[in-house]
């Protein structure tokens, strides 16, 4: 239970509204990662403005879920449910910009909350925020780069990765 409220602690920052700095990222690597997934992406920096709210400053992706700049994506939601969980190794250990301007190194785990005309098959979106810059244009860039990809099966990741995406929790 302590680790699990530890994990919800750290995942509470990376929702970056202003003045929540983004300096605590580093969630443990999957013990046991599983089957690798082939996935290629490409990002996006759109915010849905009709969905802000107070607990959701960049607003909702397709789902329920509130969108948080580099930890949720959009998928094929036939082959990924809403809520599921990724790992992605190759993310691991990016240097990023939060929206504050800070920089945060990257533990790769993001969540499927929203969904595209253009997302099929294996093929995500990485959301970034306000950012109009790919923040990891050799994972994200359009073209078919595979990279792996693991289902996140541990129940404390998953627990906080989805209070961070709640739309009714209360921001850090």
């Amino acid at each position: 239970m302590k680790k699990a409220l530890t994990l919800l602690a750290t995942l509470a920052a990376v929702c970056l509204p202003a003045g929540v700095h983004a300096d605590d990222w580093n969630m443990p690597a999957p013990e046991t990662p599983g089957t690798a997934l082939s996935m290629y992406g490409s990002y996006y920096h759109m915010m849905n403005r009709r969905t802000v709210t107070k607990t959701a400053p960049y607003g909702r992706g397709s789902t329920r879920y509130r969108l948080v700049p580099y930890r949720s994506i959009a998928a094929d939601r036939t082959l990924f449910p809403a809520g599921t969980v990724l790992f992605i190794p190759e993310l691991r250990g990016k240097v990023m910009t939060a929206p504050d301007g800070t920089s945060f190194t990257h533990d790769g785990y993001v969540m499927v909350v929203d969904s595209g005309s253009g997302v099929r098959g294996h093929h995500i979106d990485f959301f970034a925020g306000g950012a109009r810059s790919n923040p990891a244009p050799l994972l994200f860039n359009g073209v078919r780069h595979h990279f792996d990809a693991y289902r996140v099966s541990d129940i404390a990741v998953v627990a906080a990765m989805t209070t961070l995406h709640d739309p009714d929790a209360p921001l850090p």
